[in-house]
């Protein structure tokens, strides 16, 4: 491995953040395509994701004890995220003998760890190499403004993650208390691939590209192959973030085998209010 200066932009600082715990800010203007910095990464042993496997089956069995619960619950009285929240994933190069490449856990150095994720409206990217993680502008950044990126799972309102597929790929924020859909969003670009001809990805594609201020989901149901309506309901529009991806998920877990997701948006140029709804086939 050759080693080398790796860039900083050198106008970053960790404040406070009204997010969730500390985040990554600006100091001064960064310019969109600007590397904001390379940093190297630890890769996380094998023995960690078993580890962890092996514990929460211990849990799951009852076997876990008083103080390992204990130990468990002061974490998340003090506020500390769980490590996972952390990782980067790393795709090792190719073993020699043929087999598949094995993606791991990694926690990167520097700020790498310690920049929020936001569900829409992210201003950076990140990739990840060999041996380091760049984060880069995706946007202009303005000075004072918290830097963030978009770690492939959405957040609800007091950190829990939700999976992108688990919840159909919509991204979905909090303003002012009420919920907004404003963009289809996927883990990885194959992902994005495989869905961007479905007719779901194209129907909710256009009603994004004619929407002001996105989409607001007021209605989640399910129905059979034959259109018979099962278990729907109404969502208020001052709903918690949680509260709406969960019941997604649970929908997108559930054995109906079409998901309907009722929205509401203004039109961009007429003003007018329009509902209609986003079928989701399984």
């Amino acid at each position: 491995m050759k080693y080398q200066v790796l860039p900083n932009c050198g106008r970053l600082q960790i404040r406070p953040s009204s997010i969730e715990g500390y985040g990554v800010f600006a100091t001064d203007v960064i310019r969109k395509g600007e590397i904001l910095e390379e940093v190297p990464f630890v890769v996380m042993g094998r023995w960690n994701q078993l580890g962890k496997a092996m514990y929460d089956r211990v849990n799951q069995m009852g076997f876990l004890s008083d103080k390992e619960r204990y130990a468990d619950a002061m974490k998340d009285a003090l506020g500390h995220k769980a490590q996972e929240r952390y990782y980067f994933q790393w795709s090792g190069p190719a073993p020699a003998h043929g087999a598949e490449k094995e993606t791991r856990p990694v926690i990167a150095l520097g700020n790498g760890s310690i920049y929020n994720s936001r569900n829409c409206g992210h201003n950076a990217t990140f990739s990840v190499g060999a041996d380091t993680v760049v984060f880069t502008a995706e946007r202009d950044i303005a000075k004072d403004e918290e830097i963030c990126t978009f770690f492939g799972y959405f957040m609800g309102e007091g950190g829990q993650p939700f999976e992108c597929a688990d919840v159909f790929n919509l991204a979905i924020d909090a303003v002012d208390g009420r919920h907004r859909l404003r963009a289809l969003t996927f883990r990885d670009r194959t992902s994005y691939e495989q869905a961007k001809s479905s007719p779901s990805f194209v129907h909710l594609s256009q009603i994004l590209s004619v929407a002001r201020d996105g989409v607001v989901i007021h209605r989640l149901g399910g129905c059979t192959l034959d259109g018979i309506e099962r278990a729907a309901m109404d969502i208020p529009p001052t709903a918690p973030l949680s509260f709406v991806y969960q019941n997604l998920r649970e929908s997108r877990q559930s054995a109906v085998p079409v998901i309907k997701v009722g929205v509401r948006f203004t039109h961009k140029d007429t003003g007018v209010e329009m509902a209609t709804e986003i079928t989701f086939s399984k």
